[in-house]
């Protein structure tokens, strides 16, 4: 009966010993890794040994491909990850890529993103905490991400036809600056804080072909600032709650947008005159319109604006105003276990339940 018992125990004892190994073992997987240098090859970030933390700057070469799991943590260090070939990291709605403290760079060298074929660059379902893009011509694509940036341009793009859609941007200084680029830059939320110092997106000489579409924009010194030379299209923006609507220093043409609640919705800074039709102006009261527009009016060295004939409701094309903090609300992520360690702790669950059940039935025996 005793040797029964000292086996039963013996058994508990190497159970036990083998919950303690398979934790130490996730304590290292969940350790991390720490990266830098050149990516000569195809590689995979796996979430079993993410986080991934940047220890210097990280190139990916020309012709590799650099993959990024869902749910990895990339720990950048105020590093940078250049792009010289492709970058494909796609989270999922539930299971985010998460990137902080530092800049991903994509290339001329970088591949491009192609919507036919589904392949190319590409950063998709990320959050970005004080991570930083810059697109040197270049074309990923940055999908359904959530950027918070600190005091520096969320997104710089000069040259290059990158698509950028469906993201939230909260930044005290430019959420897209465009250089000379032919961007698709849509349905994303901009939004800044008082004391409402940054721009929304701003566009710079040569930008002549970018299309800015059914965008969001909140709570900036200036939703869109339209630099001389630069003539993207403008077209079903809502832009609300802004010290200035759309800063214009080109011959521009901008319609069906939805203005509402800003301080000035136009401010021209060119000399010629700007046609403005069919927008949305929050009234249909031709005076109150007028009031909200800084133009020749207001300085006799500047163009006129002329707003009418304009829409007489909101155009239900656009995006509806909405709180963008709701959709920076990070989802709430279960807790992680290994199958190693669930396995014995159900197996030492068990023995020390027969060891019990054994030494109360020697004891009513005895």
């Amino acid at each position: 009966m005793k040797k029964s018992y000292l086996a039963l125990t013996t058994l508990l004892l190497i159970l036990c010993s083998l919950v303690l190994v398979s934790t130490t073992q996730l304590g290292k997987a969940q350790g991390g890794t720490n990266v830098n240098g050149i990516i000569t090859t195809d590689t995979t970030w796996t979430l079993a040994n993410s986080p991934y933390t940047l220890t210097g700057a990280l190139a990916v070469n020309q012709g590799v491909t650099l993959t990024i799991q869902a749910g990895v943590t990339v720990n950048l260090k105020n590093n940078y990850l250049q792009v010289n070939g492709t970058l494909v990291a796609r989270g999922t709605g539930t299971d985010k890529i998460q990137m902080s403290n530092g800049t991903i760079k994509f290339t001329s060298l970088s591949t491009s993103w192609n919507d036919q074929t589904n392949t190319g660059s590409i950063i998709e379902n990320a959050i970005m905490d004080s991570a930083y893009v810059e697109i040197s011509a270049s074309s990923p694509k940055l999908n359904n991400d959530k950027i918070l940036a600190g005091g520096i341009d969320a997104i710089r793009v000069e040259r290059g036809a990158p698509i950028i859609s469906n993201c939230t941007i909260r930044t005290s200084f430019s959420g897209i600056e465009l250089y000379d680029s032919h961007s698709l830059i849509t349905n994303n939320v901009i939004y800044d804080f008082p004391p409402r110092e940054n721009y929304g997106i701003m566009t710079f000489y040569h930008d002549e072909h970018s299309i800015i579409k059914n965008n969001l924009i909140l709570n900036t010194d200036t939703a869109i600032c339209v630099d001389y030379g630069s003539t993207p299209q403008i077209e079903s923006n809502t832009i609300v709650e802004n010290n200035r609507g759309i800063r214009i220093d080109s011959q521009i043409e901008i319609s069906n947008n939805n203005f509402e609640n800003n301080s000035l919705n136009i401010y021209l800074t060119t000399n010629s005159n700007i046609n403005l039709i069919n927008n949305w102006w929050g009234t249909t009261d031709t005076q109150a319109i007028n009031e909200t527009i800084y133009d020749f009016k207001n300085d006799f060295n500047l163009g006129n604006v002329t707003f009418t004939p304009f829409l007489m409701s909101p155009n239900a094309l656009a995006p509806k105003a909405s709180n963008p903090e709701l959709a920076l609300s990070p989802s709430p992520t279960a807790p992680e276990f290994s199958g190693l360690v669930i396995v014995p702790l159900l197996v030492s669950v068990f023995t020390i339940a027969l060891v019990l059940r054994y030494r109360k039935t020697t004891i009513l025996k005895q």
